[in-house]
C-alpha cells in the first residue's frame, strides 16, 4: 500500500434474511509504520464507523463482518474480512427492511457529483414517530456520533497510518474529502437490490 490508494471499507449485516451493506471509501495520506493496511483499515472502520452505526439498530439485527479492498489506483487487491458476529442493542422491534435512516455526506462543491448516501437499515422503532412519519426529534442524541464518525479521519495510533473518507465513483481518478455530514429528517425508502447499500 502507498499513500494516495482508495480503499472500500463496507459493514455488513443482516435484518430477517436480507443482506444489507454500507459502503465508505478512504484515501490513505500517511502509511502504516508496520503491519497490514487492510487489517488496520478493517478494525479502525469496526471502532470509529461500524459501532457507531450499530447503536441505532434493534437486536434483531446480526452484524456480520467489515470488508477492506484497495479499489484504486490500478487493479483491485484481494478482500481482507473481519468478522463481528453480534446483534444490535436496541430492544425494540426494527422498521420494515425496506425503510432506511438517511445519511448524506458532502463534500467542498455543490451538485449530486459531489455528494453521497449511506442508508442505514434494521433502525430501531423506538427512533421512530409513527404519527408524524418522521425520526423523533430526540434521536439526534443517538446519531450525532454516526455523523461525525462518517466524516471522521481513520487514526491508528500504533502504526500511524491515517486515512480520510472521499467520495470514490467506480474506477474515478477524482476523490473530494467528505467535510460535512447530515441526516435526513424523514425515513427513506430504497428498492429491495439496494438495501443498506450507500456510496
Amino acid at each position: 500500500m502507498a499513500v494516495g490508494d482508495i480503499y472500500k471499507l463496507a459493514f455488513v449485516y443482516r435484518l430477517h434474511g436480507q443482506t444489507m451493506v454500507n459502503t465508505s471509501h478512504y484515501l490513505v495520506t500517511q502509511d502504516p509504520s508496520t503491519g497490514l493496511a487492510e487489517v488496520i483499515l478493517a478494525d479502525r472502520f469496526r471502532l470509529v464507523v461500524a459501532n457507531a452505526i450499530a447503536t441505532i439498530q434493534s437486536s434483531q439485527v446480526f452484524n456480520e463482518r467489515v470488508e477492506c479492498q484497495r479499489v484504486g489506483p490500478g487493479a483491485r487487491l484481494l478482500r481482507y474480512d473481519l468478522t463481528l458476529l453480534g446483534n444490535g442493542p436496541q430492544t425494540t422491534p426494527p422498521v420494515p427492511e425496506a425503510v432506511a435512516m438517511v445519511f448524506r455526506r458532502r463534500t467542498q462543491y455543490a451538485g449530486r457529483k459531489y455528494r453521497g448516501r449511506i442508508f442505514v437499515g434494521g433502525v430501531a422503532q423506538a427512533f421512530f414517530d409513527t404519527f408524524s412519519g418522521r425520526w423523533f426529534p430526540g434521536v439526534e442524541s443517538n446519531t450525532g456520533a454516526i455523523l461525525l464518525a462518517l466524516k471522521s479521519t481513520l487514526t491508528d495510533p500504533g502504526s500511524g497510518m491515517t486515512a480520510v473518507p472521499v467520495l470514490y465513483k467506480n474506477n474515478s481518478t477524482a476523490t473530494q474529502q467528505i467535510l460535512s455530514t447530515v441526516m435526513d429528517p424523514i425515513p427513506r425508502s430504497q428498492r429491495r437490490r439496494q438495501l443498506g447499500v450507500g456510496v
